[in-house]
């Protein structure tokens, strides 16, 4: 696993475990369906006013992993594959679990209560709801524009659905729009994250250009000196010889001079 983890899954979706699990649970899902039929799956575990807030509450989870057909499942994995494992490893599994029950919750409510008798189905609500979340840090100024662009898209998607919804060529806008909402207030109630002590690095004083570009500029113009040490015989030819007056007390006394007697 940690192999396969290391060289297929990149690092930050490989820790992203609820991220994994929601995306596992769709495969699951859509290879039944490959197998029993799409509208089966749909009609077994998908969203209906009726059955979804009457005796059968469980539809609101479930109808969030089926999937109206092969298309719909690679457009929604790719919005939560792009979304979710920056928020999951920036707030950790726990707070990601429960944001993700949250938005798919009020997402598939709001598509129940809003629409009668529409079988809704897909993880719209949790893709919109991460697409709120990252729009609200934007607005916070906790991230940046390109960091915005995957959220950005579905933004766009969201607005696509409310025009061409009521025109009868989209459905099930309250299903994005119930997870947008929600999400855009936690984006917004989300505090920036602060470094811990141990990852707090101090930056070095940087130097005005001005005064950076001097100091280059007279290293440069130094010229570069050569020490070339000499060799015994060159010390010895090179050493200053000293005047005589200088080592006259150091010098040994001479021996008095004896001078013999001259014959009368």
């Amino acid at each position: 696993m940690s192999l396969i983890s290391a060289h297929l899954i990149p690092s930050g979706v490989a820790k992203s475990w609820v991220t994994l699990v929601v995306a596992s649970l769709c495969v699951v899902s859509v290879v039944l369906a490959s197998i029993l039929g799409f509208p089966s799956m749909q009609e077994l575990f998908g969203n209906l006013d009726q059955l979804s807030l009457g005796n059968q509450p469980w539809r609101l989870f479930s109808s969030a992993f089926v999937f109206q057909g092969w298309m719909h499942f690679l457009v929604s994995m790719a919005g939560w594959m792009s979304l979710a494992p920056p928020l999951e490893q920036l707030k950790g599994w726990r707070w990601m679990a429960v944001v993700s029950a949250i938005v798919l919750v009020l997402g598939t409510i709001s598509s129940a209560v809003m629409q009668d008798d529409l079988l809704s189905s897909g993880i719209e609500s949790l893709v919109f709801g991460m697409s709120g979340i990252q729009t609200g840090r934007y607005f916070k100024g906790q991230i940046h524009a390109k960091e915005l662009l995957p959220s950005g898209i579905w933004v766009v998607g969201l607005v696509a659905l409310g025009i061409l919804a009521p025109l009868g060529y989209a459905s099930d806008l309250w299903l994005g729009l119930g997870g947008f909402l929600p999400g855009l207030t936690i984006g917004f109630l989300l505090r920036k994250p602060i470094a811990m002590p141990s990852q707090a690095v101090e930056k070095p004083v940087e130097q005005p250009e001005d005064v950076r570009a001097q100091t280059d500029e007279e290293e440069s113009q130094q010229p570069e000196i050569e020490t070339v040490e000499p060799t015994a015989e060159q010390t010895a030819e090179e050493l200053p010889l000293l005047p005589e007056e200088d080592i006259a007390p150091f010098l040994p006394e001479p021996p008095p001079l004896e001078i013999p007697d001259r014959p009368a």
